[in-house]
């Protein structure tokens, strides 16, 4: 036992795997556990929390698990491409309609949403597709995608920091100059981190652009409903890529809007021009799926469906 032991230690050197470096948002937060000071306040998870800093669950939350629960559902696994009454309220809650030129699959929230289309972007348009980001962005989007196999990730103008608003004019430039059959990622609403978002005039202005440059929209909507208040008006880029008749890619979470942090539940959205090319569309996100988790949770799906 003790040669084999010795064997493994030449083949598998564990010793020499640098260390990770810990993720800053979830690093500073368990710093904040960590502080005995009573007056502190986390301002670092986007999370919808009580004056006592604790998450606070929506009664109608609490009411659909009630009746979820009475009903007596099994723990069979779920499609791979999750639930089929989930699927079908998200897609409706994102796009205002349902369509079968449109292929909705339950995905582990907002990030495994973006990773799934992620993962269908370097497979089918190609590793070296150029996908532009908003600068500043979210932090997990660049290693999202590069960890997809995507390696030309650019970012655009967005934020003006030194006047705290949009950089919309050298936005609009930027896109403009951008080549054809790329990609672009932009927040429905909500950004993250600015909370800076493009009016219903810049969308409309924006959509055109991108019509005419050929570039293909990579949607993330992890806030629909806390922009606003209102999910109609922070859908509204989703409709109008819609009307506009656009292929183009959605990531939903419900981690924001229903409170449901820890039962990882969005969806991946990826709009094509029939319903053969979302046939085709469901079968190869299938096979990503089944390589990686099989199979969706059920509560948080159950959940989202009672509620819509």
């Amino acid at each position: 036992m003790r040669f084999y032991s010795q064997a493994i230690r030449q083949v598998i050197n564990w010793e020499a795997i640098q260390m990770g470096k810990p993720d800053a948002i979830f690093g500073i937060q368990n710093k904040f556990k960590e502080d005995k000071d009573p007056r502190k306040i986390s301002l670092v998870i986007g999370a919808y929390r009580d004056e006592l800093g604790k998450p606070y669950p929506f009664k109608v939350v609490q009411k659909a698990e009630e009746e979820i629960f009475k009903s007596k559902m099994d723990k069979e696994y779920l499609p791979i491409t999750g639930d089929a009454n989930f699927c079908k309220v998200s897609q409706k809650l994102a796009f205002g309609i349902n369509s079968p030129n449109i292929a909705t699959i339950q995905a582990l929230s907002g990030t495994g949403a973006l990773s799934l289309g992620a993962i269908f972007i370097s497979r089918f348009l190609g590793k070296n597709t150029k996908i532009y980001l908003p600068d500043p962005t979210w932090p997990n989007h660049p290693n999202i995608f590069k960890d997809a196999g995507l390696v030309n990730i650019f970012s655009y103008p967005y934020y003006n920091a030194k006047s705290n608003n949009l950089s919309y004019d050298k936005m609009v430039d930027f896109i403009k100059k951008m080549e054809s059959n790329t990609v672009i990622l932009l927040h429905a609403c909500a950004h993250n981190p600015t909370g800076v978002d493009l009016t219903k005039s810049n969308w409309k202005e924006i959509v055109d652009i991108i019509l005419d440059k050929k570039i293909l929209p990579f949607i993330d909507m992890a806030y629909q409903g806390f922009a606003t208040g209102d999910i109609e008006n922070d859908s509204y880029a989703v409709k109008l890529l819609w009307e506009k008749n656009l292929e183009f890619l959605v990531s939903q979470s419900f981690a924001k809007n229903m409170g449901l942090y820890n039962e990882r539940i969005g969806a991946i959205n990826i709009v094509g021009n029939s319903p053969e090319s979302s046939e085709k569309v469901n079968s190869q996100l299938s096979l990503d799926i089944r390589t990686r988790y099989s199979n969706p949770p059920a509560h948080g799906a159950r959940i989202v469906a009672k509620i819509l």
